[in-house]
């Protein structure tokens, strides 16, 4: 009975792991899921795919920028569409390119947030990586990274323990979509937080960080500039990010997909992080990968003033507004002039 037990136990905690990684996306990444359902709704392929953290899907807002392009071009039919993520780098980036062109949306251009710190080879984000996206064939990639930023214990969990690891986003489900549950929940007079709502990239005060938004402007910088000399302390770039940057490009080489590096605005102070030896690794990965053809690098991390930023690296909505245009003038009139006049649809 011990035995046939532990292999129940075993047998259940591996195939619902299994069924995480393959179709149960929204109980463990909800954001990403959102925008591949968003995407899903899109009549025409998109021209142009955003890619990376709120640092830019604040800044980047598809629907005045499809409105630019439009006009620019004399097209009415061009359409920008958001896929970037919050707390996201170019792992995150990969993912969503991956699973966007497995969905069927193939754009004419991706844009990709580059910076020195989502580049290191110290991955600060690989937590969220691994509670997030991280699946069993991606483990020979990354465990080198997963060990150094010594979060092997919880990919044990989330790989080898998932119905425990993942138990609060499990219960929330069962509430949301269960009307028993639900029901069972409310006589008891338990607060179980339901499954949270992606945070849509539109106001920045809503997505500046996870400090207290209580906090002035300037305490907020403080807070993360101290998270930026972490992130950058003993720099090298590579390891599994920069694999990951490598093989985007790669992918979009192959789909025959234009890739823009954009390095996004960020204020002063954080610029003044990137020591000559930091900035030296990431020009040379940046002059590495444009010498591909198809492969564009746009440094405008000094692009803005401070007063654009609420905090180090998020813009306000005027200064969303501005880059948003900025950008739209930057591709000028022709970019998208190009194509048919009118956009196939969807397969």
């Amino acid at each position: 009975m011990l035995l046939w037990s532990g292999l129940a136990f075993v047998c259940a905690q591996l195939g619902f792991g299994l069924l995480l990684d393959s179709c149960w996306q929204r109980l463990r990444f909800p954001q990403a899921a959102a925008i591949l359902a968003e995407a899903r709704q899109l009549a025409v392929q998109p021209d142009l795919v955003c890619l990376g953290s709120s640092r830019l899907g604040v800044a980047f807002r598809p629907f005045e920028l499809s409105e630019q392009l439009r006009r620019q071009s004399g097209r009415d039919d061009v359409v920008a569409f958001n896929a970037c993520i919050e707390a996201g780098d170019t792992l995150t980036s990969e993912f969503m390119l991956n699973q966007l062109l497995a969905e069927g949306v193939r754009p004419r251009l991706v844009i990709v947030e580059v910076s020195p710190e989502t580049l290191a080879e110290r991955n600060a984000w690989m937590h969220l990586h691994v509670d997030r996206q991280l699946r069993w064939q991606d483990l020979p990639d990354v465990w080198l990274d997963v060990w150094r930023s010594r979060n092997g214990p919880r990919l044990l969990a989330t790989r080898l323990l998932p119905l425990h690891a993942y138990r609060r986003e499990i219960k929330a489900t069962l509430v949301r979509y269960v009307p028993a549950v639900r029901l069972s929940s409310k006589k008891r007079g338990n607060s179980v937080d339901t499954e949270p709502t992606p945070l849509p990239f539109v106001d920045t005060l809503r997505i500046a960080g996870r400090t207290d938004r209580s906090l002035p402007p300037w305490e907020k910088r403080q807070i993360w500039l101290q998270l930026v000399r972490n992130w950058l302390r003993d720099y090298r770039l590579g390891g599994s990010a920069g694999r990951a940057l490598d093989r985007l490009v790669a992918r979009c080489q192959q789909e025959g997909i234009e890739v823009v590096l954009l390095g996004a605005p960020v204020a002063a102070s954080h610029r003044d992080l990137y020591t000559p030896a930091v900035e030296g690794q990431f020009q040379a990965c940046m002059a590495r990968l444009t010498a591909l053809p198809g492969c564009t690098f746009v440094d405008w991390r000094a692009e803005f003033e401070d007063e654009f930023f609420v905090d180090n690296h998020h813009l306000f909505r005027e200064g969303a507004l501005e880059f948003t245009t900025r950008l739209a003038r930057w591709f000028g009139s022709d970019m998208f002039a190009q194509a048919s006049a009118k956009r196939a649809p969807r397969p």
